[in-house]
């Protein structure tokens, strides 16, 4: 039987001897399963992998600054937009959604717990567009790019700009049934839930 040819692992960076430890098929390659291992604990050793961490670390922190700043700035526009449109009582979902993201920002931008819980919270008010027959809630975000099927199963693709669009209604004369997804906030959940480091 041919001997297991085996690459230089000493030239992979540790995210990447991460990466090749969980996709390699033990069963298959035992012996370049082992010297990943081993690469692994010698570059821990050495202390590699806590500055593999602190960059990661650093990479999130970063992302939720920006994600901060979208949410003060986004949500300083919301809520003069919905104060100046408060004769529609929807105005107020508006006021009280933007007027939270500006909080979860600032607290964001302050690297606080509060700010990345308080940034899901607004992200999931902004992520769905929901009508049904007896209930219908959409709670508008400035930017937003909507993917959405209605009770034809037609499915759809919206983006723009919009302010003052926000709805709570507990009738739907209609009927119908729609469902959109913002696909900005979520991606902006994404960068809020920071990846596992090995």
């Amino acid at each position: 039987m041919a001997k297991e040819y085996i690459p230089d692992y000493t030239k992979y960076k540790l995210d990447e001897l991460y990466e090749a430890y969980q996709s390699i098929d033990r069963d298959r390659y035992p012996e370049r399963a082992r010297t990943i291992a081993k690469e692994i604990r010698k570059r821990k050793a050495l202390g590699e992998d806590e500055q593999l961490k602190q960059q990661r670390k650093e990479i999130w922190f970063q992302k939720s600054r920006a994600v901060g700043h979208y949410e003060v700035w986004t949500g300083a526009i919301g809520v003069l937009f919905g104060l100046l449109n408060l004769q529609n009582p929807a105005s107020l979902i508006s006021v009280f959604v933007f007027g939270l993201s500006i909080w979860a920002g600032l607290e964001l931008l302050k690297n606080t717990k509060a700010g990345i819980t308080l940034s899901r919270i607004v992200q999931l008010f902004q992520a769905f567009k929901i009508t049904l027959p007896a209930f219908a809630y959409y709670s508008g975000s400035l930017f937003y790019i909507m993917v959405s099927m209605d009770s034809q199963l037609s499915i759809g693709l919206t983006f723009g700009f919009g302010v003052g669009d926000s709805f709570l209604q507990f009738t739907n004369p209609e009927g119908s049934y729609y469902l959109g997804i913002n696909l900005i906030s979520m991606s902006i959940l994404f960068v809020l839930f920071p990846q596992k480091t090995a």
